[in-house]
């Protein structure tokens, strides 16, 4: 009897040693799913989108026209690189603007106030908000919003000469450099002039922002966003499918059909619209458009 009693204490903690070790795996389990949810491809994240209300405190937004806010953190080398473009913005615009310009911070008004007067972007109404609370979720971000408070634009991160060109556009703003070629395309085979890749692309295949939006307003489109799954969770089109250039091989003749609308993008300055573009046509989809802003 006595030679039975430490055997079974010795199974019940054996037991319960396993109970707790899965109950620690199906935690870690539970959490990895949680955070691989947020990057799912093609799901869209809580962040601002056209159409949204702007919930920011004390600001009377039927007091303007338009409002723009400038989503910022002093922190963020994006925003800083973005200094002179503002500033051509700001100046460029005429007395009285189309639009009201106001800054947000996740920082104190006095901070915030400092870093834009070391980078002379003449911005006076300054505001410290909780940018994740607004469904900011990078920055920097421009946010055109109307009298009833309505998101009516967005303009996400660092913008190219292509992009720039439309914000002015948008605002009605004289543009003093307009890109040489209305889109960053010839920047990218500018670049590539002296290596041995080639921009796979014909011009006919490479469409803009309203052409996009003509194609959408006629039909099913699959806008496909192919950076990696962390870009895309930071910001994307809630309307994009996220699909990493290099899973495309696979995953692509699994989930469209060859007849399918296919708009590749990257929102960045570099091949993976191109060669997203060249792996979808190789694979034998026969109606692929490239978003210039994305080459």
């Amino acid at each position: 009897m006595r030679g039975k009693l430490p055997k079974a204490l010795n199974t019940a903690t054996n037991i319960l040693i396993a109970v707790a070790a899965i109950l620690m795996i199906a935690v870690l389990a539970k959490r990895l799913l949680e955070k691989r949810a947020n990057v799912v491809p093609g799901e869209p994240i809580n962040q601002v989108k056209i159409g949204d209300r702007l919930d920011l405190p004390n600001l009377d937004w039927r007091a303007n026209n338009q409002t723009l806010v400038f989503a910022l953190r002093s922190d963020c080398p994006y925003c800083s690189q973005s200094a002179p473009l503002y500033r051509r913005l700001l100046t460029a615009a005429s007395t009285p603007r189309g639009f009201v310009p106001v800054a947000v911070f996740d920082e104190p008004a006095a901070e915030s106030k400092a870093y834009l007067a070391r980078l002379n972007i003449p911005i006076n109404d300054v505001r410290q908000a909780d940018l994740k609370k607004l469904s900011v979720r990078g920055t920097p971000t421009l946010i055109l919003v109307n009298q009833e408070g309505v998101v009516i634009d967005l303009w996400y991160g660092k913008l190219g000469t292509y992009r720039e060109s439309l914000l002015f556009s948008r605002l009605g703003v004289p543009n003093d450099s307009p890109p040489n070629s209305g889109d960053e395309t010839d920047a990218i085979i500018a670049t590539d002039a002296q290596s041995d890749w080639v921009n796979p692309v014909p011009p006919s295949d490479l469409i803009d922002l309203d052409t996009l939006k003509g194609m959408e307003s006629r039909g099913n489109v699959i806008l496909l966003d192919v950076r990696n799954r962390q870009q895309f969770a930071i910001e994307h089109n809630p309307r994009a499918v996220n699909m990493p250039l290099n899973e495309i091989d696979v995953r692509a003749i699994n989930e469209f059909n060859p007849s399918d609308q296919i708009v590749t993008s990257c929102y960045c300055v570099d091949r993976s619209s191109a060669n997203a573009y060249k792996k979808l046509v190789d694979a034998g989809f026969k109606h692929v458009k490239v978003l210039r802003e994305g080459t």
